[in-house]
Protein backbone atom coordinates (compact mmCIF):
# COMPACT_ATOMS: atom_id res chain seq x y z
CA UNK A 1 0.00 0.00 0.00
CA UNK A 2 1.37 3.44 -0.93
CA UNK A 3 0.62 6.38 1.34
CA UNK A 4 0.17 9.91 0.14
CA UNK A 5 2.36 11.66 2.68
CA UNK A 6 1.04 15.13 1.76
CA UNK A 7 -2.50 14.36 2.91
CA UNK A 8 -1.89 13.74 6.63
CA UNK A 9 -4.09 15.77 8.97
CA UNK A 10 -2.94 18.39 11.48
CA UNK A 11 0.31 19.31 9.66
CA UNK A 12 1.42 22.82 10.61
CA UNK A 13 4.80 22.54 8.86
CA UNK A 14 5.89 20.75 5.69
CA UNK A 15 6.31 17.04 6.29
CA UNK A 16 9.75 15.58 6.66
CA UNK A 17 11.12 12.68 4.63
CA UNK A 18 9.02 10.19 6.57
CA UNK A 19 5.82 12.16 6.20
CA UNK A 20 5.61 13.39 9.81
CA UNK A 21 4.98 16.94 10.86
CA UNK A 22 8.15 18.43 12.35
CA UNK A 23 6.43 20.26 15.19
CA UNK A 24 4.88 17.25 16.96
CA UNK A 25 5.47 13.86 15.29
CA UNK A 26 2.68 11.56 16.46
CA UNK A 27 3.29 8.06 17.60
CA UNK A 28 0.36 6.70 15.59
CA UNK A 29 -0.89 8.43 12.45
CA UNK A 30 -4.03 7.51 10.58
CA UNK A 31 -4.64 7.70 6.84
CA UNK A 32 -7.67 9.69 5.66
CA UNK A 33 -10.74 7.61 5.02
CA UNK A 34 -11.39 6.32 1.53
CA UNK A 35 -14.52 7.53 -0.25
CA UNK A 36 -16.04 4.07 0.12
CA UNK A 37 -18.18 2.72 2.99
CA UNK A 38 -15.29 0.63 4.34
CA UNK A 39 -12.89 2.71 6.37
CA UNK A 40 -9.29 1.51 6.43
CA UNK A 41 -6.88 2.55 9.20
CA UNK A 42 -3.12 2.18 8.83
CA UNK A 43 -0.81 2.65 11.78
CA UNK A 44 2.58 4.24 11.26
CA UNK A 45 4.77 4.17 14.33
CA UNK A 46 7.79 6.30 15.06
CA UNK A 47 10.37 3.76 16.11
CA UNK A 48 13.50 5.90 16.01
CA UNK A 49 13.74 5.60 19.78
CA UNK A 50 14.04 1.85 19.45
CA UNK A 51 17.28 1.57 17.49
CA UNK A 52 19.36 -1.40 18.55
CA UNK A 53 21.53 -0.54 21.54
CA UNK A 54 24.61 -2.17 20.02
CA UNK A 55 24.43 0.14 17.00
CA UNK A 56 24.68 3.15 19.28
CA UNK A 57 27.54 1.50 21.12
CA UNK A 58 29.37 0.97 17.85
CA UNK A 59 28.88 4.62 16.88
CA UNK A 60 30.12 5.79 20.29
CA UNK A 61 33.13 3.44 20.08
CA UNK A 62 34.10 4.77 16.66
CA UNK A 63 33.79 8.33 17.98
CA UNK A 64 35.99 7.57 20.99
CA UNK A 65 38.60 5.82 18.84
CA UNK A 66 38.62 8.79 16.48
CA UNK A 67 39.12 11.23 19.33
CA UNK A 68 41.94 9.10 20.75
CA UNK A 69 43.67 8.97 17.35
CA UNK A 70 43.29 12.71 16.98
CA UNK A 71 44.82 13.22 20.44
CA UNK A 72 47.70 10.92 19.55
CA UNK A 73 48.41 12.85 16.35
CA UNK A 74 48.30 16.12 18.30
CA UNK A 75 50.83 14.82 20.79
CA UNK A 76 53.12 13.57 18.05
CA UNK A 77 53.06 17.00 16.38
CA UNK A 78 53.48 18.65 19.80
CA UNK A 79 50.38 20.74 19.22
CA UNK A 80 49.42 21.47 22.85
CA UNK A 81 46.22 23.36 22.09
CA UNK A 82 44.87 20.62 19.87
CA UNK A 83 45.83 18.00 22.42
CA UNK A 84 44.05 19.84 25.25
CA UNK A 85 40.98 20.34 23.10
CA UNK A 86 41.00 16.71 22.05
CA UNK A 87 41.33 15.43 25.61
CA UNK A 88 38.57 17.81 26.72
CA UNK A 89 36.32 16.41 24.03
CA UNK A 90 37.31 12.90 25.08
CA UNK A 91 36.46 13.67 28.73
CA UNK A 92 33.12 15.21 27.79
CA UNK A 93 32.34 12.23 25.59
CA UNK A 94 33.24 9.84 28.42
CA UNK A 95 31.01 11.75 30.85
CA UNK A 96 28.11 11.72 28.39
CA UNK A 97 28.53 8.03 27.68
CA UNK A 98 28.84 7.22 31.38
CA UNK A 99 25.70 9.20 32.19
CA UNK A 100 23.76 7.73 29.27
CA UNK A 101 24.67 4.10 29.61
CA UNK A 102 25.36 3.71 33.34
CA UNK A 103 24.41 6.61 35.62
CA UNK A 104 20.86 7.18 34.37
CA UNK A 105 19.90 3.48 34.26
CA UNK A 106 21.46 3.03 37.70
CA UNK A 107 19.47 5.95 39.12
CA UNK A 108 16.30 4.54 37.60
CA UNK A 109 17.05 1.14 39.12
CA UNK A 110 17.63 2.73 42.52
CA UNK A 111 14.30 4.53 42.26
CA UNK A 112 12.46 1.36 41.30
CA UNK A 113 14.00 -1.02 43.83
CA UNK A 114 12.19 0.37 46.94
CA UNK A 115 8.82 0.33 45.16
CA UNK A 116 9.38 -3.20 43.90
CA UNK A 117 10.43 -4.44 47.35
CA UNK A 118 7.38 -2.73 48.85
CA UNK A 119 5.14 -4.51 46.34
CA UNK A 120 4.06 -1.28 44.63
CA UNK A 121 5.67 -2.14 41.28
CA UNK A 122 6.29 -5.30 39.28
CA UNK A 123 9.74 -6.82 38.87
CA UNK A 124 9.35 -6.63 35.09
CA UNK A 125 9.43 -2.82 35.22
CA UNK A 126 13.21 -3.08 35.48
CA UNK A 127 13.26 -4.10 31.81
CA UNK A 128 12.43 -0.52 30.83
CA UNK A 129 15.53 0.95 32.50
CA UNK A 130 18.15 -1.55 31.33
CA UNK A 131 20.91 0.22 29.41
CA UNK A 132 22.67 -1.39 26.46
CA UNK A 133 25.81 -1.95 28.53
CA UNK A 134 26.52 -2.22 32.24
CA UNK A 135 23.03 -2.33 33.71
CA UNK A 136 21.77 -4.68 30.99
CA UNK A 137 23.73 -7.45 32.67
CA UNK A 138 22.75 -6.38 36.17
CA UNK A 139 19.01 -6.07 35.59
CA UNK A 140 18.37 -9.83 35.15
CA UNK A 141 20.46 -10.49 38.25
CA UNK A 142 18.46 -7.90 40.20
CA UNK A 143 15.18 -9.35 38.93
CA UNK A 144 16.24 -12.86 39.95
CA UNK A 145 17.38 -11.60 43.36
CA UNK A 146 14.10 -9.76 43.92
CA UNK A 147 12.09 -12.83 42.91
CA UNK A 148 14.17 -14.96 45.26
CA UNK A 149 13.67 -12.36 47.98
CA UNK A 150 9.90 -12.42 47.51
CA UNK A 151 9.87 -16.21 47.46
CA UNK A 152 11.99 -16.35 50.60
CA UNK A 153 9.78 -13.73 52.28
CA UNK A 154 6.70 -15.76 51.39
CA UNK A 155 8.28 -18.92 52.83
CA UNK A 156 9.30 -17.04 55.98
CA UNK A 157 5.77 -15.69 56.37
CA UNK A 158 4.34 -19.19 55.95
CA UNK A 159 6.79 -20.60 58.49
CA UNK A 160 5.97 -17.82 60.95
CA UNK A 161 2.24 -18.43 60.44
CA UNK A 162 2.73 -22.14 61.10
CA UNK A 163 4.80 -21.46 64.20
CA UNK A 164 2.22 -18.97 65.49
CA UNK A 165 -0.57 -21.46 64.81
CA UNK A 166 1.34 -24.24 66.60
CA UNK A 167 2.13 -22.00 69.57
CA UNK A 168 -1.48 -20.83 69.72
CA UNK A 169 -2.76 -24.40 69.63
CA UNK A 170 -0.32 -25.47 72.35
CA UNK A 171 -1.29 -22.47 74.46
CA UNK A 172 -4.97 -23.26 73.96
CA UNK A 173 -4.38 -26.82 75.13
CA UNK A 174 -2.53 -25.59 78.20
CA UNK A 175 -5.29 -23.11 78.96
CA UNK A 176 -7.83 -25.89 78.53
CA UNK A 177 -5.88 -28.10 80.93
CA UNK A 178 -5.59 -25.27 83.44
CA UNK A 179 -9.31 -24.55 83.18
CA UNK A 180 -10.13 -28.22 83.62
CA UNK A 181 -7.90 -28.31 86.68
CA UNK A 182 -9.54 -25.16 88.02
CA UNK A 183 -13.04 -26.44 87.33
CA UNK A 184 -12.48 -29.65 89.29
CA UNK A 185 -12.12 -29.65 93.08
CA UNK A 186 -9.21 -31.94 93.85
CA UNK A 187 -10.37 -32.96 97.33
CA UNK A 188 -13.97 -33.96 96.59
CA UNK A 189 -13.85 -34.65 92.84
CA UNK A 190 -16.82 -32.30 92.32
CA UNK A 191 -16.93 -29.21 90.15
CA UNK A 192 -15.38 -26.18 91.82
CA UNK A 193 -16.74 -22.77 92.76
CA UNK A 194 -15.26 -21.07 89.66
CA UNK A 195 -17.06 -23.64 87.52
CA UNK A 196 -20.29 -22.93 89.39
CA UNK A 197 -19.95 -19.18 88.89
CA UNK A 198 -19.29 -19.63 85.17
CA UNK A 199 -21.82 -22.34 84.23
CA UNK A 200 -24.69 -22.18 86.74
CA UNK A 201 -26.65 -19.34 85.13
CA UNK A 202 -26.31 -20.78 81.61
CA UNK A 203 -27.34 -24.24 82.81
CA UNK A 204 -30.47 -22.90 84.53
CA UNK A 205 -31.45 -20.82 81.49
CA UNK A 206 -30.92 -23.79 79.15
CA UNK A 207 -33.14 -26.04 81.30
CA UNK A 208 -35.79 -23.33 81.57
CA UNK A 209 -35.77 -22.79 77.79
CA UNK A 210 -36.32 -26.53 77.31
CA UNK A 211 -39.23 -26.43 79.78
CA UNK A 212 -37.63 -28.92 82.15
CA UNK A 213 -38.13 -28.84 85.96
CA UNK A 214 -35.27 -27.17 87.86
CA UNK A 215 -34.31 -27.35 91.52
CA UNK A 216 -31.25 -26.27 93.48
CA UNK A 217 -30.13 -28.03 96.68
CA UNK A 218 -27.65 -26.28 98.97
CA UNK A 219 -25.95 -28.55 101.56
CA UNK A 220 -23.62 -27.71 104.42
CA UNK A 221 -21.62 -29.87 106.84
CA UNK A 222 -22.47 -28.99 110.43
CA UNK A 223 -19.78 -29.17 113.12
CA UNK A 224 -16.86 -29.69 110.75
CA UNK A 225 -14.61 -27.43 112.85
CA UNK A 226 -14.90 -29.58 116.02
CA UNK A 227 -13.90 -32.59 113.91
CA UNK A 228 -10.79 -30.77 112.65
CA UNK A 229 -9.92 -29.65 116.16
CA UNK A 230 -10.35 -33.13 117.65
CA UNK A 231 -8.90 -35.39 114.94
CA UNK A 232 -6.97 -33.04 112.70
CA UNK A 233 -7.53 -31.63 109.24
CA UNK A 234 -6.76 -34.98 107.64
CA UNK A 235 -9.93 -36.42 109.16
CA UNK A 236 -11.94 -33.42 107.95
CA UNK A 237 -10.52 -33.74 104.44
CA UNK A 238 -11.33 -37.44 104.41
CA UNK A 239 -14.95 -36.69 105.36
CA UNK A 240 -15.19 -34.07 102.62
CA UNK A 241 -13.90 -36.58 100.07
CA UNK A 242 -16.43 -39.20 101.17
CA UNK A 243 -19.31 -36.74 100.93
CA UNK A 244 -18.11 -35.76 97.44
CA UNK A 245 -18.27 -39.41 96.40
CA UNK A 246 -21.72 -39.69 97.99
CA UNK A 247 -23.07 -36.74 96.00
CA UNK A 248 -21.52 -37.93 92.74
CA UNK A 249 -23.11 -41.35 93.23
CA UNK A 250 -26.63 -39.91 93.47
CA UNK A 251 -26.59 -37.60 90.44
CA UNK A 252 -29.12 -38.07 87.68
CA UNK A 253 -28.38 -37.69 83.92
CA UNK A 254 -28.97 -33.92 83.90
CA UNK A 255 -27.71 -33.12 87.43
CA UNK A 256 -24.60 -31.14 88.40
CA UNK A 257 -22.72 -31.23 91.73
CA UNK A 258 -20.41 -28.46 92.96
CA UNK A 259 -18.28 -27.76 95.99
CA UNK A 260 -19.61 -24.28 96.65
CA UNK A 261 -17.40 -23.37 99.63
CA UNK A 262 -15.26 -24.89 102.36
CA UNK A 263 -18.09 -26.99 103.88
CA UNK A 264 -20.93 -26.15 101.42
CA UNK A 265 -22.13 -28.03 98.37
CA UNK A 266 -24.62 -27.27 95.58
CA UNK A 267 -26.71 -29.71 93.57
CA UNK A 268 -28.46 -28.54 90.38
CA UNK A 269 -31.20 -31.12 89.88
CA UNK A 270 -33.22 -31.44 86.65
CA UNK A 271 -36.39 -33.31 85.68
CA UNK A 272 -37.60 -34.01 89.27
CA UNK A 273 -40.49 -32.72 91.28
CA UNK A 274 -39.86 -30.73 94.44
CA UNK A 275 -40.96 -33.62 96.66
CA UNK A 276 -38.50 -35.97 94.92
CA UNK A 277 -35.69 -33.43 95.34
CA UNK A 278 -36.42 -33.03 99.06
CA UNK A 279 -36.46 -36.83 99.44
CA UNK A 280 -33.06 -37.01 97.72
CA UNK A 281 -31.64 -34.33 100.03
CA UNK A 282 -32.98 -36.14 103.10
CA UNK A 283 -31.44 -39.41 101.89
CA UNK A 284 -28.07 -37.73 101.42
CA UNK A 285 -28.28 -36.29 104.93
CA UNK A 286 -28.94 -39.73 106.39
CA UNK A 287 -26.08 -41.34 104.48
CA UNK A 288 -23.71 -38.57 105.55
CA UNK A 289 -24.66 -39.34 109.17
CA UNK A 290 -23.59 -42.96 108.65
CA UNK A 291 -20.25 -41.74 107.31
CA UNK A 292 -19.65 -39.71 110.49
CA UNK A 293 -20.54 -42.48 112.98
CA UNK A 294 -17.13 -44.23 112.95
CA UNK A 295 -15.50 -41.01 114.10
CA UNK A 296 -16.78 -41.63 117.67
CA UNK A 297 -17.34 -38.00 118.54
CA UNK A 298 -19.84 -36.73 121.07
CA UNK A 299 -21.33 -34.43 118.43
CA UNK A 300 -20.47 -35.97 115.05
CA UNK A 301 -20.80 -33.90 111.86
CA UNK A 302 -24.07 -33.94 109.92
CA UNK A 303 -25.60 -32.42 106.79
CA UNK A 304 -28.18 -29.65 106.56
CA UNK A 305 -29.89 -28.77 103.28
CA UNK A 306 -32.12 -26.19 101.66
CA UNK A 307 -34.17 -26.70 98.49
CA UNK A 308 -35.45 -24.08 96.04
CA UNK A 309 -37.65 -24.91 93.05
CA UNK A 310 -37.53 -22.72 89.92
CA UNK A 311 -41.27 -22.88 89.23
CA UNK A 312 -42.78 -23.57 92.67
CA UNK A 313 -40.82 -20.78 94.35
CA UNK A 314 -41.32 -18.36 91.42
CA UNK A 315 -37.62 -17.69 90.94
CA UNK A 316 -37.09 -14.95 88.37
CA UNK A 317 -33.36 -15.45 87.74
CA UNK A 318 -30.56 -17.94 88.49
CA UNK A 319 -29.25 -15.64 91.22
CA UNK A 320 -32.71 -15.46 92.77
CA UNK A 321 -32.91 -19.27 92.75
CA UNK A 322 -29.51 -19.43 94.49
CA UNK A 323 -30.59 -16.90 97.10
CA UNK A 324 -33.80 -18.85 97.84
CA UNK A 325 -31.85 -22.11 98.33
CA UNK A 326 -29.30 -20.40 100.60
CA UNK A 327 -32.13 -18.94 102.71
CA UNK A 328 -33.62 -22.42 103.09
CA UNK A 329 -30.21 -23.78 104.09
CA UNK A 330 -29.74 -21.02 106.67
CA UNK A 331 -33.14 -21.81 108.21
CA UNK A 332 -32.31 -25.54 108.28
CA UNK A 333 -28.99 -24.95 110.03
CA UNK A 334 -30.67 -22.70 112.58
CA UNK A 335 -33.34 -25.35 113.22
CA UNK A 336 -30.69 -28.07 113.65
CA UNK A 337 -28.80 -25.89 116.10
CA UNK A 338 -32.01 -25.26 118.07
CA UNK A 339 -32.73 -28.98 118.30
CA UNK A 340 -29.26 -29.65 119.65
CA UNK A 341 -29.61 -26.93 122.27
CA UNK A 342 -33.01 -28.27 123.32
Amino acid sequence: MRLNRNKFRKTDFPPDKRGFSTNNPPEVLKCPARPTDARVMVEVRDDTSHKPGWARIAIATVAVVGVVLLASIALLRQDLGLAVTTFACLGITAVILFDRYWARPTRAVRRLLPTIRAGEAAVTELDAVAGPIGTSALVPLLQAALRDHKTLAAHVDQRIDRQVADKTEALSRKLGDLRAATDRDELTGLQSRPAFDRTFADAVEALDTAGRPIALVMLSIDRLKPLNDALGFEAGDELLGEIGKLLNGHLGPGDQAYRYGGDEFALLVADRKRSDVEALAAQLTTLAGFLAKPLRLSTPPSLSFGVADWHADFANSPNHLLQLARNQLRDAKQESKSRRVA
